[in-house]
């Protein structure tokens, strides 16, 4: 009994604690998509969960895939949703 009470408590603190790991900086984020796109344009990022939404505009295709990809690459983001244009 006491091991599954200390098997439960452990879960819920792993479930408890998860989100904690999962946070992005935004700071972070902008600062790879920046580097990405040369500088290249303007995005905005909003971080919800895992999910990374970009919007605004670049120079060229190129330039928004990399964004994407950069979004994606950040620890933390598992899907990108974006808006941005060229």
């Amino acid at each position: 009994m006491k091991l599954r009470h200390i098997a439960a408590t452990f879960a819920l603190a792993t479930v408890i604690s998860a989100p904690a790991f999962a946070m992005v900086s935004q700071s972070d984020i902008n600062r790879r998509i920046q580097s990405a796109t040369s500088g290249g344009g303007n995005v905005s990022v909003t971080v919800r969960g895992d999910t990374a939404y970009l919007s605004g505009r670049v120079e060229d295709q190129l330039s928004r895939n990399a964004a994407h990809r950069a979004a994606l690459a950040t620890h933390g983001i598992e899907k990108v949703i974006s808006s941005v244009t060229y």
